[in-house]
């Protein structure tokens, strides 16, 4: 069984790290423009297709959409001088972009469990058990382990499974997209780039 679904949700969660790390600013999944910060990151995930099948696994290109918001309120951003900055602004940031998912194009999206998850009892139907990070060095007496709060004998431990996507590259990259009607507004900046990337979804 593949499950596509996560596949999609490991592949905007790594563009989410990317972006919000690097720029300090949030990242939503909008579709189209809410008043929810100034300025905003949005990624609509666009689809996914087969390009290659493999033997006991498949290799599937995602794609997403991101968007760049900048509300500027009442700025009067038409004069030459004010739309000048804000253009270079505008550039540096989609350039900034451009930049990272480039350097990133073979990117690790690290599902290592908080604590607070540790729920979930190993037993033979878990297939796709694998040993948390932590756990990989760990020692497991017959006593329990206590984390912080949390107790758990020598049995319990969690599903999970870092995702991974190489070739990533930019498709497109639009300083005046088209606009849709909640973006369609005086007051709002905003540019857009499609990015794509493959995973590899293996048959369980």
């Amino acid at each position: 069984m593949i499950s596509h679904g996560e596949q999609f949700k490991d592949f905007t969660k790594g563009l989410n790290t990317l972006l919000s790390g690097e720029f300090k600013v949030p990242v939503y999944f909008d579709r189209g423009f809410n008043f929810r910060r100034s300025m905003y990151f949005s990624i609509e995930p666009l689809g996914s297709n087969i390009v290659e099948l493999r033997s006991g696994s498949q290799v599937r290109e995602f794609t997403a959409l991101i968007k760049f918001y900048w509300h500027r309120g009442g700025n009067r951003f038409g004069e030459r001088s004010n739309h000048q900055k804000v253009m270079n602004t505008v550039n540096k940031i989609v350039e900034r972009s451009k930049q990272l998912l480039t350097n990133n194009a073979f990117f690790t999206i690290d599902n290592t469990p908080s604590l607070n998850d540790l729920n979930k009892t190993f037993s033979q139907e878990d297939s796709l058990f694998i040993y948390p990070k932590f756990a990989q060095t760990a020692t497991f007496p017959q006593m329990p382990l206590t984390f912080t709060l949390t107790s758990r004998n020598f049995r319990e431990y969690i599903l999970y499974r870092d995702g991974k996507w190489y070739n990533g590259k930019i498709d497109s990259v639009d300083y005046d997209p088209p606009r849709n009607d909640t973006e369609n507004r005086s007051d709002l900046i905003m540019a857009s780039m499609s990015y794509s990337a493959l995973i590899e979804d293996v048959v369980s």
